[in-house]
């Protein structure tokens, strides 16, 4: 028998024992399941339950002659049914994955008083964040930057797809802090205010969505440090707000 047929139906979804009798009455065609368990080098008994098992699964047959029954291998195009029966499966756990991360995220992690705090690196830790804005339904996104174009923001070789989903999807509005007198470039899709670095400068780059925020800093490695508290973000959104006042329009 071909180990490597048997190790490939394996990973479409068979067991081992299935994929030897499965191939086994394809070898064979009509045959008893004698014939079949010598053929898969397997218990009589072990081979009937395999039999009732491709049965249910659309892969074998069976028909009376005389006093013996006999077994047939399904044609190998029925095999495509194993890979959708697998989709309609991870479809059905993906939502039920949903609801209970839903679940758990509004039992333990939005309670007022709760604090939690999660430290990303790299680029690969910067994506992450910004599928956490993408997904927390936020409607507002306020954040602090040194400059508004985000191709000097972002380090080489970080691609920033994710980020243009995030500003086209939401109303974002972005404190810009200028430094060598270069303004950010204006986007109608983010209402921006300009500080002078005089007046204030930043070490590291806020972002406020949600009950959450993140600080960015964008010093090799990356380092994304993520906060969520509705207390913190409570103070947080004051002291923007109050720094949003003192900001000039562009």
């Amino acid at each position: 028998m071909a180990e490597d047929l048997v190790k490939e139906l394996i990973e479409i979804g068979l067991a081992e024992k299935e994929a030897r009798v499965y191939l086994a009455s394809l070898e064979l065609g009509s045959a008893t399941a004698q014939s079949i368990a010598v053929k898969a080098t397997l218990p009589r008994p072990t081979t009937y339950i395999m039999i009732e098992s491709l049965i249910k699964r659309g892969l074998m047959s069976s028909f009376q002659k005389g006093k013996k029954r006999y077994f047939t291998g399904a044609t190998p195009k029925q095999l495509q049914y194993l890979l959708q029966d697998k989709q309609r499966d991870l479809e059905e756990k993906s939502k039920i994955l949903k609801k209970v991360i839903a679940s758990i995220d509004d039992t333990f992690s939005r309670a007022d008083h709760d604090v939690a705090v999660s430290v990303f690196e790299g680029i690969e830790g910067l994506h992450r964040h910004q599928l956490d804005v993408l997904s927390s339904g936020a409607a507002d996104i306020h954040e602090i930057t040194v400059v508004a174009d985000h191709t000097d923001v972002y380090p080489s070789g970080c691609v920033d797809d994710i980020r243009n989903d995030i500003v086209s999807g939401h109303k974002v509005r972005s404190i810009c802090i200028v430094k060598d007198g270069i303004s950010p470039q204006q986007k109608k899709t983010i209402n921006t205010r300009i500080i002078d670095e005089k007046k204030g400068d930043i070490g590291a780059e806020l972002v406020i969505y949600s009950d959450r925020a993140a600080f960015i800093i964008y010093s090799e490695p990356i380092k994304v440090i993520a906060i969520r508290s509705r207390e913190i973000i409570k103070t947080l959104q004051t002291l923007y707000n109050a720094l949003w006042d003192k900001g000039k329009n562009i």
